[in-house]
Formats: structure tokens, C-alpha cells, sequence
């Protein structure tokens, strides 16, 4: 009896609109887990007033439910998960600090394609006449295929989080530079300091391996939450980009936490996916807010599998790509999907914000990429627009 007092004198008082419940036949989703989402305006100290009350409430729930996983704060946006059965979710959706309750969904990263192992090599400049360039790095640096030569230069400290599997942070590509950010996982299904899948590492390569990353100096920071508050803390979130190589059916939840995350100044790179579908219909990749990022191979062609559509920003090398892996410091594997088209636009971006000052916002990164973007290349991008990222290289503007 004292549990459902508690309860009700959490959930009080009820407003006569019952909050909706979205997303629940959605793929992916997970059953009795939810993401409460609650409205804007409210004071802090009535939301702390209310988890604490939710947790007390949702300790004395019967079957083996969690109650409150955790809690989210990003910007403007205020949540929480919990695990809970129908009577405490149909309580849950009268109270009036709630706006609406999503049911939460797996994000999966998205599968490469095509694996392969690469020859180990030993740590080089990435200027030795004699290191064989990836593909995708001279696309990036020029304006018609086939050039393996990129063309770069960098100026300013930037940061790229890693919003996936982990990195493994001692390989030798990343030189001592990469390190972990905050993280906020079940220790009892997640090993917090390795990369057990690889890919993570494959995609923190991408982005800034010393000798087949796109930007060899910015700093790689594995994450497996939203980053904000770490890159506020260390006064750069300007310079700033979270990669995002996974997906799952819409979630309105996640979706609103990453707009909030682009509102509070995080520039946000996400792969479409791999599905051969429109990528709206896909989070996050259907965020207008975001950069996302559709597949192209040596031809310029969008490969069948990469999701494509007016959510679409740009296309980026996304078939048979060299990066770091996770079995060791010195092993490396060749991938193909959208997870790897992602961080190159997701490195082009801690690129130009290290050499162009004034690119101090998400809307102007987004829109200084598509700028500079090649322009009607791409091999049958349905209704995507015709953009190629390119890095800037001065010798073919």
C-alpha cells in the first residue's frame, strides 16, 4: 500500500490531457521501456522533485522491472527512461509534467556490408610517398574520382565524439590522441573501456587515424550517450561534432534529445542507413537538423543498400574503406556501408572548423560542407541531393 501512495503522490497532480504514447508498434522496440519526456518551461527543482519521487515510486515495482534506468538533460530537453508495467505507464501519461512518453527502441550500429582484413602497417606520416592512400581520402580532396592524393591543411584544436561501440583508444593510428568521454551504460552488459564489436574503432579511424583519417589531428573521444555536457564542460562545443553511424526505427524521444543537442551548439554527423529506403523514415537520420550522409563507391555510384531521400545532406566514400580495428593496436579492416561514409563528413567537419573561425554553429558547418560540396556526380541518388563533400582543396576551386 505504501508503494502505490507513493506512486500517486508522485504522479499528482493529473492533468485532464493524457499524454500521448508514440512509436509503440515501431520497429526495434523494446518492451516496457520507455522515454518519458517532459515539458518545457518547468523549473528544476520541481523536476528533481518529480525523479525523485518517480525512483521512490517505481522501487516497489513487482515483476522484475528497473523503474528509473536513468535521467537526460540536453538543453532544453528533460527526460527520463524507465522500465515499468502498463498501470504505472497509464499513470505516468496523466501527469501533467509529462509531454508525451516514447517507447524506447534499440539503435543499432548499421552492419557493414563487406569486411576484410587489411595488411597491418607500420605508423607513418601521412605524407610518405610510399603509403598507399584510401580512396575515400583523395575523393574527399578532389572534384572528380579516381585522385588518391588528399589535399589538406588545419589550423585550430577540435573535437570529435564518437557516439558508438567504443575506440579502441590504444591503437597506433590515433598516436595517444584518443581518449573516452563520459558514459552512462549498464556495467553489467557493457564492457566500458573496449570496443567489442570494432566498429566503433573502424569509425574513429575514419575520422582521425594518423595515416587514413580525414583529420589526423582533431581529437577522437569514445562515447556511448550524448556528448554535451562534456564538450560545454571543456568550452568547445563550436568544435565539436558527434558521429552517429547507427539507426533504428523512429524514435520520438531520441530524435527531440538531438535537435535539443543541435540547439545547445553540437554540429551532428549521422549516416542514412543501410536498408536501400528513404532515410526519413529512419532516427536519426530523418532529424532535418542533422548532417546526414548517404553512401558513394569509386564510381561516384550510390551502391543499392544506401538509404537515400530529401533528409539526405550530402554523399560521402562509403564502399571498400580502410580503417582501424579492434583486435589489436596494429590490426585494420576494410568496410563498406553508410557507417563509414558518416565519418568522413564528420572529419571534413572538425576540419573546417579548425581552419575557418567563423564556422561557429551546426547551421553554418552543415551549410559551409554543402557549399563546398561536388555538385551533380553522384549515380543514381533517387530523390537525395546531387552533393559529394569536398574538403576545400584550393587547387580545384
Amino acid at each position: 500500500m505504501r508503494a502505490i501512495n507513493l506512486l500517486l503522490f508522485a504522479l499528482a497532480p493529473v492533468a485532464l490531457a493524457k499524454a500521448p504514447l508514440v512509436n509503440r508498434d515501431a520497429p526495434d522496440t523494446i518492451a516496457d521501456n520507455y522515454i518519458v519526456v517532459l515539458k518545457n518551461g518547468i523549473l528544476a527543482d520541481r523536476i528533481q522533485e518529480h525523479y525523485g519521487f518517480m525512483r521512490a515510486a517505481s522501487a516497489k515495482l513487482p515483476g522484475g522491472h528497473r523503474g528509473v534506468v536513468r535521467t537526460y538533460n540536453i538543453h532544453a530537453f528533460n527526460a527520463y527512461h524507465i522500465e515499468c508495467d502498463e498501470n504505472m505507464l497509464e499513470e505516468i501519461q496523466n501527469n501533467e509534467l509529462v509531454d508525451y512518453v516514447s517507447q524506447d527502441a534499440v539503435p543499432e550500429a548499421h552492419a557493414p556490408l563487406l569486411e576484410q582484413a587489411v595488411q597491418s602497417q607500420s605508423l607513418v606520416p601521412r605524407d610518405d610517398a610510399d603509403l598507399e592512400k584510401p580512396w575515400g581520402l583523395g575523393r574527399l580532396s578532389h572534384r572528380k574520382p579516381g585522385n588518391t592524393l588528399y589535399v589538406h591543411q588545419r589550423q585550430r584544436q577540435t573535437y570529435a565524439y564518437i557516439l558508438d561501440t567504443g575506440i579502441r583508444t590504444t591503437h597506433q593510428e590515433f598516436g595517444g590522441r584518443a581518449r573516452w568521454g563520459a558514459r552512462f551504460v549498464d556495467e553489467e552488459i557493457d564492457d566500458l573501456d573496449f570496443d567489442e564489436a570494432g566498429h566503433g574503432t573502424h569509425v574513429a579511424g575514419i575520422v582521425a587515424g594518423n595515416t587514413l583519417g580525414v583529420d589526423n589531428h582533431t581529437i577522437p573521444i569514445a562515447v556511448k550517450v550524448l556528448a554535451v555536457q562534456d564538450a560545454t564542460n571543456n568550452g568547445a562545443i563550436s568544435r565539436s561534432v558527434i558521429n552517429m553511424s547507427f539507426g533504428s526505427g523512429p524514435v520520438a524521444a531520441a530524435d527531440d534529445a538531438i535537435r535539443n543537442a543541435v540547439k545547445a551548439g553540437m554540429t551532428m554527423v549521422v549516416s542514412a542507413g543501410n536498408d536501400g529506403h528513404n532515410a526519413c523514415e529512419r532516427s536519426p537520420a530523418g532529424v532535418k537538423e542533422v548532417i546526414t550522409v548517404g553512401s558513394i563507391d569509386r564510381d561516384d555510384k550510390r551502391p543499392v543498400w544506401s538509404n537515400w531521400g530529401e533528409c539526405l545532406d550530402v554523399f560521402a566514400p562509403g564502399v571498400d574503406i580502410p580503417s582501424t580495428y579492434n583486435e589489436s593496436d596494429a590490426s585494420y579492416r576494410a568496410m563498406s556501408g553508410t557507417s563509414m561514409a558518416s565519418p568522413h563528413v564528420a572529419g571534413l567537419a572538425t576540419y573546417l572548423m579548425s581552419r575557418e573561425s567563423n564556422l561557429t554553429t551546426p547551421a553554418q558547418v552543415s551549410a559551409r560542407i554543402k557549399e563546398l560540396a561536388t555538385k551533380d556526380m553522384v549515380g543514381d541518388p533517387l530523390w537525395s541531393p546531387d552533393l559529394i563533400a569536398f574538403n576545400g582543396n584550393q587547387e580545384e576551386l
